[in-house]
């Protein structure tokens, strides 16, 4: 409310007409806008200060906001409710979409109408997904480990690829080709990670991937187990009556350091280390040569070579060997039972050599040191022991 008079000055002085009153009407209010602050992917700090109620009483103020330039109250994808006093106001803005520009103005409400600051742009931060990696366990073989990732948030984009990357070298990303593509989305999912070296450190950390990039996971280690060697038998060779020479070659250490190689054999089919006669040649890998001895005359044998590590004991092909046999040990019974024209004598075959004694008997002839190629002899059976043989037509008078 306003008093007013006119008036009038001359040199005598000043005179003033008679006083009227009036009511000047309501003004809409000004305000201003903050700048944005604390801007992340979804949320951003803004605000304002109203500096006049334009003479009428404040029913709100705030700000809104909007992907398209002049946002207000009708027109908007948020706005905020911040009191109805003059003076500065802070506005947190939240929702947001990661990546995008937002523009903004404050605004302040009186019974004349709603008027707004001016216009503040910002964008918001690119976030990519936020994921963990699963601990690693045994898988199927030696050579792998199953894995995987739990995805908790998108990052304001669509997953469009997960899985788990590896390598020996520590952080590994998505530019490897070993890696596994386990489909997409949020959530947890297991990767099957296969064709692992034994005995080697690996680094592996899951991923995830949506428009604004790739996120990865904690980086996790482990080191695959060593598997059994690879071995192979070489050929036997030197055959006597009681030894013989084989071994082998390593051709893979498994991974592991290979601490004891040789060959092993038995009268028994596949010889094991643990319950056969055996060689040590060293360690490592590369070829080896073993003497294999102590052998029994006419045996059988089944031979292989052998190699062991960490991870147990490899055997190479199988191969036979029959060890040379000697001749039979026996002695010639004394004459009996003599006539003219006959006699009895026989023998005694105390060992057979190794081998089975499949003839046996005397043969004589009136020349010393007679042998089977003569026809003057008797066969008398097989097998070791003593036997009795017959010697017929004879000339009498005669020495044989």
């Amino acid at each position: 409310t306003y008093f007013v008079k006119a008036y009038v000055t001359n040199e005598v002085g000043t005179a003033y007409g008679q006083e009227i009153t009036f009511t000047s009407s309501v003004a809409l209010p000004n305000v201003t806008t903050a700048v944005a602050t604390s801007i992340t992917s979804s949320a951003a700090i803004s605000g304002g200060n109203l500096t006049s109620n334009g003479g009428g009483a404040i029913s709100a103020r705030g700000i809104v906001w909007s992907t398209n330039v002049n946002p207000t109250l009708s027109t908007n994808l948020g706005y905020t409710t911040n009191g109805i006093s003059t003076g500065s106001f802070v506005s947190s803005l939240t929702g947001l979409t990661p990546a995008t520009t937002y523009y903004v103005r404050s605004y302040a409400t009186n019974i004349v109408g709603t008027t707004y600051g001016p216009e503040v742009v910002f964008k918001t931060i690119t976030t990519i997904a936020s994921i963990t990696t699963t601990a690693t366990y045994a898988g199927a073989s030696p050579n792998s480990v199953v894995s995987g990732g739990n995805i908790s948030s998108d990052g304001g984009k669509p997953v469009t690829a997960r899985g788990v990357v590896w390598n020996t070298v520590a952080t590994p990303t998505v530019l490897l080709s070993t890696k596994t593509v386990d489909s997409s989305g949020i959530g947890s999912f297991v990767s099957k990670i296969q064709s692992l070296l034994p005995a080697k450190q690996y680094f592996i950390r899951a991923y995830a991937t949506n428009g604004n990039g790739t996120a990865y996971g904690n980086d996790i280690s482990f080191t695959t187990s060593a598997i059994l060697p690879t071995v192979t038998t070489t050929a036997i060779s030197s055959i006597t009556a009681n030894s013989a020479i084989s071994g082998g070659n390593v051709t893979s250490d498994g991974g592991g350091t290979v601490t004891v190689r040789g060959v092993v054999w038995s009268t028994k089919t596949e010889p094991t280390v643990a319950f056969s006669s055996k060689t040590t040649d060293g360690g490592g890998p590369g070829s080896f040569t073993s003497s294999i001895n102590s052998l029994i005359p006419g045996q059988l044998y089944y031979v292989r070579a052998y190699a062991t590590n960490s991870a147990g004991t490899a055997y190479g092909a199988e191969l036979t060997l029959i060890a040379d046999g000697l001749l039979p040990t026996m002695s010639t019974t004394s004459i009996s039972l003599l006539t003219p024209t006959s006699l009895s004598t026989g023998g005694n075959i105390s060992y057979d050599g190794g081998s089975s004694i499949t003839a046996r008997g005397v043969v004589w002839g009136i020349a010393s040191a007679p042998t089977v190629l003569l026809s003057t002899k008797t066969t008398d059976g097989t097998g070791t022991g003593t036997f009795v043989s017959s010697l017929t037509n004879l000339t009498p008078s005669t020495t044989y």
